[in-house]
């Protein structure tokens, strides 16, 4: 079922992607993205390399979540909500932790699509914690990343994640809140699972790395 996205809504979701990553930077590199899911040589995809697995943010990347703080502080978000990633925890951080009392959470469900791309996998909940002990952690996050597989997760899974990130946002009972995110999640998000009507023709576009966008949504009808 859809999610309408109106004028008078239920909550204020701010969207944002995080900012680049060092497997962005190995795609630029090599002058392309994913290649590995066209019938073209494993090898030739940025994205499968063990070296990257779950990702920091590159140095620009630091820039363009940092950029956000100003554009964070005038939202009236009260709880940050972001990917277990690295990439998205570092987003949502250098953002809006400028925010006063704003809360933090790490899901699960908001992560990108997952499988086959080394970039896409999780360390450990132990590690995750290690490198932000004041981050939250949803409770029930295994230990082990128990989504990526080496097929990649079939785009109607990811719907179905979709789904389950916008629930959690809908049991919150703040009025104004932050979705840190990627770029599949947030397109599979915005053209299968959001009814936006009377919007803007970008709002339904790819997230540029960093990218915040807000919307109001009527989250009943989940």
């Amino acid at each position: 079922m859809g999610v309408e996205a109106e004028v008078r809504a239920h909550m204020e979701v701010s969207f944002v992607r995080h900012g680049e990553g060092y497997h962005n930077l190995a795609a630029t590199k090599m002058g392309h993205g994913c290649t590995c899911l066209n019938d073209m040589p494993a090898p030739d995809c940025p994205y499968i390399n063990p070296d990257i697995v779950d990702p920091a943010l590159t140095s620009l990347g630091e820039d363009q979540a940092r950029a956000n703080t100003g554009t964070a502080a005038t939202l009236g978000v009260e709880h940050v909500y972001c990917s277990t990633l690295q990439r998205a925890i570092q987003t949502a951080l250098l953002g809006f932790e400028a925010v006063p009392n704003v809360r933090f959470m790490a899901i699960e469900s908001a992560r990108e699509q997952s499988g086959m791309h080394h970039c896409d996998q999780r360390r450990t909940r132990t590690a995750i914690h290690q490198q932000f002990p004041d981050l939250q952690l949803e409770p029930d996050l295994p230990e082990a990343d128990e989504l990526w597989k080496t097929e990649r997760e079939p785009k109607v899974a990811l719907a179905a994640r979709c789904t389950a990130t916008l629930r959690t946002l809908a049991a919150d009972p703040s009025p104004r809140v932050a979705l840190v995110t990627h770029s599949s999640f947030l397109l599979t998000l915005f053209q299968a699972i959001l009814v936006l009507e009377d919007v803007p023709d970008h709002l339904r576009t790819w997230f540029s790395t960093g990218e915040v966008r807000t919307l109001c949504l009527n989250l009943t009808n989940l």
